[in-house]
Formats: structure tokens, sequence, C-alpha cells
């Protein structure tokens, strides 16, 4: 049994990080504990947090913009001989939104085989208002349900989002300028499919 404890500024790291590294400051706190063999199986299991982020710019519009708190949980049974992880229990919480992760990673020693479910819960469109054209009026239920199925050059992604009672008007569509643009989107119940 080993735990380990983390706790740092992600600016303090920038001189070691490459360039494209998404994230320019942030403080990242988390405990691990790690349970079994090298030889065999391990168990890793422990909780991980992202405070104060800022994203590098270009990657958004507004990059001064601090985004939410995201937290996580991990529960990942990892047998090392093999390279195989199984993720049992992953989740990320952020925003009003949390993302449970299930699956299984092959070789990830070598090639990574992903095979993975991410469902969200059912969760207010509000929280993702800020990157639509202002004024914005959003509401209604979503939730995803996706699938991720390949090696990191080769990825197949299937996913349905479902939109209860849903409302979106936005720039032009609220009251806005015509020339700052819009959207406007109005279901009562609408399911979608993607693929890639």
């Amino acid at each position: 049994l080993q735990r380990h404890a983390t706790d740092g500024r992600l600016d303090k790291l920038t001189p070691y990080l490459v360039r494209t590294t998404p994230l320019v400051q942030g403080r990242v706190a988390g405990e691990f504990r790690l349970q079994g063999s090298m030889a065999s199986n391990l168990r890793l299991t422990g909780n991980l947090s992202l405070a104060d982020a800022v994203l590098r710019e270009g990657i958004m519009a507004d990059a001064s913009t601090v985004l939410p708190t995201l937290t996580s949980t991990q529960d990942i049974a990892i047998d090392l001989p093999n390279g195989r992880a199984e993720l049992a229990n992953v989740a990320i919480n952020g925003a009003g939104i949390r993302a449970a992760i299930k699956g299984v990673v092959q070789t990830f020693t070598t090639m990574p085989q992903l095979d993975l479910q991410i469902t969200t819960n059912t969760f207010s469109p509000a929280v993702l208002a800020s990157q639509l054209p202002t004024p914005t009026d959003v509401r209604g239920q979503v939730q995803l349900q996706a699938t991720v199925n390949g090696v990191p050059h080769d990825l197949r992604a299937e996913a349905q989002i479902n939109l209860q009672e849903f409302v979106l008007k936005s720039g032009s569509f609220n009251g806005g300028t015509a020339a700052s643009g819009g959207m406007l989107l109005e279901t009562d119940k609408t399911e979608a499919r993607l693929a890639t």
C-alpha cells in the first residue's frame, strides 16, 4: 500500500512543458493509493482536482477566462505485465456536468487500444452558455452517451445527445445585434447521433 499526495501550481511547471500544453496556469491537488504488485496486478484509486485553470491563448476566444474547477475520482485495475488497464469507475465533475468513464485500455505501454464508454448526468445547458453569442437564453435538459474505440491515430467515436424541453436563443435571436450572429433551437424531445 502506497499513498501519494499531490499539490502544485501549473505555472511553476511551464518551463518544463511543451508549448502546445493547453493550460498556462492552475492548481492541481490530489491523493492516490496504489495497491498490489508490479509483477502482477495493481489497483489505483484516488482523486484529483484542477482549480483556477486558464487555457493557453488561441484555444478559446477569451483565453483569460478561468475554467470551472474540475474534480475526478479514479478506480483503475492495472495489469502491468500485459499492459492492460480496466477503468472500473472513473468520474470527472465540473460546472454541474458529471462524466462517468468505464472500459479498457489494452497495450498501453506500446500502442494504446481504447474501448471506452462515457456517460454524463442529465445537466442544464446553461453551463455551456458562456461559449455562445450574447445575449443568450438557454433552458432544458441535456444528456450525452459516447463510445470511443481504436488507437490514438485511428479512433472511432459515436455519441448520442438527448435534449429534453430544450430552448436556445442567442445573439440576434435573443435581442442582440444582427452583426453578432446567433442561434435558435427549440425542441420538446430530440435524440441526435454522431459518429466519426
